[in-house]
C-alpha cells in the first residue's frame, strides 16, 4: 500500500517527464537505470491512462534511433524489450491504442524509426526478432472503437511490407544455419499476418460518425485512402501466408505442435476474412497442389492435439467448399456436371 501511494505521488509530480528528459544524456548505464525506474512506475494503471506511457515511448524511440545508428547492440535490445513490454502494458490496461488517432503516442516517430532500423540491425537476428515482437504488440491491440488515420495506415503499410520481407529472409536463413530462431521467426510471421487480417475491419469499415472529429476522419478521400492501404496490407499478408504454406509443407517435421497451431490459425482466418472469391479459389488450388488435402488430416492424426484437430477440420471444410463450388457445381443445359481437377505432380 505504501509503495502504491509513493508511485501515485511520483506520477502526480511528473516524475516520468523528469526521467525521460534524463535519457537525453545518452549514457547507456544511466539509460538502463532510468528504464528500470520507469518499469517500477507502470505497476499502476494510472501510468497508462494518463500520458506517462506516451512520454516514455517517445524518449525510448529517440534513444533507439541513436543507439542503432552507432551500432550499440545491448542498448538497442534494451530499447526493443522495453517497447515490447510497454505496448503489452497498454493492451493489458485497455487504454487508448497507439494506432488510434486519439492516442498521445508518437506513432509517426516509432514507425519512422522502424523504417530505418533494418539498415542497422540486418546482421543481428535477435534484434530483428525483438523488433518484430514490438510490431506485433503494436498492431495486435485493436479495440472495437479504434479509428486509424489514412496517413498512419500508409506509413504502417510501408513498414510492414519491409519487415515481412526481412522476416521471411530470416526464417529461411535461420533454418539453414540452425541458430535455434527459426521457430520464433515462423510464429511471429504468423502472428503479424493475423494482425493484418484483423486490421482490415477498422481500416475498411471505419466507425460510426458520432462526433465532429470522426466526421472529418471519415470523409470520402480519407476512406478511399484507408481502403487502398488496407488492400496493400492484405496483399502483403497473403504473400507471407503463401510463403508459409510452402515452408510448412517442406519443413513440417521441424515445427513443434504449438508453432504449427499458430500457422493453422493464420490460414483459417484467411478463409474467414477473404472477400475475393476468385483469389480464394486460386489459393485453394495452390493448397491442393501442395498436397494439403492429404497433409492436414494426416498431421492432425500424427500430432493428436485437440486444437490442431479442430482447426485443421475447419480449414478442410472451407477448402473443400471452395473447391467443390469451383469444380463440381458447374451448371449446364442438362443440369449440374463435374469438372475434373487436374492433379499436379508437384506436391
Amino acid at each position: 500500500m505504501e509503495r502504491a501511494r509513493m508511485i501515485e505521488y511520483l506520477l502526480e509530480n511528473d516524475i516520468t517527464v523528469f526521467l525521460c528528459e534524463a535519457t537525453s544524456n545518452l549514457d547507456f548505464d544511466l539509460f538502463v537505470s532510468i528504464l528500470n525506474c520507469i518499469r517500477l512506475l507502470w505497476t499502476t494503471s494510472r501510468f497508462f491512462s494518463e500520458e506517462h506511457a506516451a512520454h516514455a515511448m517517445s524518449a525510448v524511440v529517440r534513444n533507439l534511433a541513436h543507439y542503432a545508428s552507432i551500432g550499440l547492440k545491448p542498448a538497442v535490445d534494451s530499447c526493443l524489450n522495453f517497447l515490447d513490454d510497454l505496448l503489452n502494458g497498454i493492451t493489458q490496461n485497455k487504454t487508448a491504442a497507439p494506432l488510434s488517432h486519439q492516442s498521445a503516442y508518437s506513432l509517426v516517430q516509432l514507425l519512422a524509426c522502424f523504417n530505418a532500423l533494418p539498415t542497422h540491425i540486418s546482421s543481428n537476428p535477435n534484434s530483428i526478432l525483438s523488433s518484430a515482437l514490438v510490431l506485433h504488440a503494436l498492431i495486435s491491440y485493436q479495440p472495437e472503437d479504434i479509428i486509424i488515420k489514412s496517413s498512419t495506415a500508409i506509413i504502417l503499410g510501408e513498414v510492414l511490407k519491409k519487415w515481412f520481407q526481412i522476416l521471411i529472409e530470416c526464417l529461411n536463413r535461420s533454418l539453414l544455419i540452425d541458430n535455434g530462431l527459426s521457430g520464433m521467426f515462423y510464429v511471429v510471421l504468423c502472428q503479424l499476418g493475423l494482425d493484418v487480417l484483423r486490421l482490415q475491419k477498422p481500416l475498411c469499415n471505419g466507425s460510426p460518425k458520432t462526433n465532429f472529429v470522426q466526421t472529418i476522419l471519415t470523409d470520402e478521400q480519407e476512406l478511399n485512402s484507408l481502403k487502398q492501404s488496407a488492400m496493400e496490407m492484405w496483399d502483403n499478408a497473403v504473400l507471407v501466408l503463401s510463403e508459409l504454406v510452402a515452408f510448412t509443407k517442406d519443413h513440417l517435421n521441424q515445427l513443434s505442435t504449438e508453432e504449427y497451431s499458430v500457422f493453422l490459425k493464420f490460414l483459417l482466418n484467411y478463409f474467414y476474412e477473404s472477400k475475393n472469391s476468385e483469389s480464394l479459389s486460386d489459393f485453394c488450388d495452390m493448397l491442393f497442389t501442395k498436397g494439403y488435402l492429404i497433409m492436414l488430416p494426416k498431421v492432425q492424426i500424427d500430432r493428436n492435439d485437440a486444437l490442431v484437430r479442430k482447426v485443421s477440420t475447419l480449414i478442410l471444410s472451407e477448402m473443400l467448399k471452395v473447391l467443390s463450388d469451383k469444380y463440381l457445381n458447374i451448371e449446364s443445359q442438362n443440369g449440374p456436371c463435374a469438372k475434373d481437377i487436374h492433379v499436379s505432380s508437384n506436391k
